[in-house]
């Protein structure tokens, strides 16, 4: 993850609009955090330093990540729930909040690896 002055200097640099962002990998690289269990804290983290960017470099859209957890009982209703979370904050920083599949060749075990989910 680049840090805000290596982004700002790089877009100094080069004529860029940042028009998206993600929101960042866990610390041992996990995709996100929404479909995640007990990673509550972690993910509401990832959404406010997502938007912390955002509003740095005048990006209006951040990909909010599933992660890639396990499967488990419940893990619909935890992911329902954290973007609701992601979407007050979202909202009160007029922010777009992107979700996105990603297939199993991409990202092994990703929670929103179907377009029908």
């Amino acid at each position: 993850t680049w840090s805000l002055d290596e982004w700002r200097d790089g877009l100094s640099r080069h004529p860029l609009d940042v028009v998206l962002i993600n929101t960042p990998l866990g610390p041992e690289g996990q995709p996100g955090f929404s479909a995640c269990q007990n990673k509550e804290d972690e993910f509401i983290a990832g959404v406010e330093r997502g938007v912390e960017y955002c509003k740095a470099l005048g990006c209006s859209m951040l990909h909010v990540m599933a992660g890639n957890d396990s499967r488990y009982e419940g893990q619909d209703e935890v992911f329902i729930h954290q973007m609701k979370r992601a979407a007050d904050v979202l909202q009160r920083n007029g922010i777009c909040g992107l979700i996105e599949t990603i297939s199993e060749g991409v990202i092994p075990g990703y929670y929103l690896n179907d377009a029908y989910k």
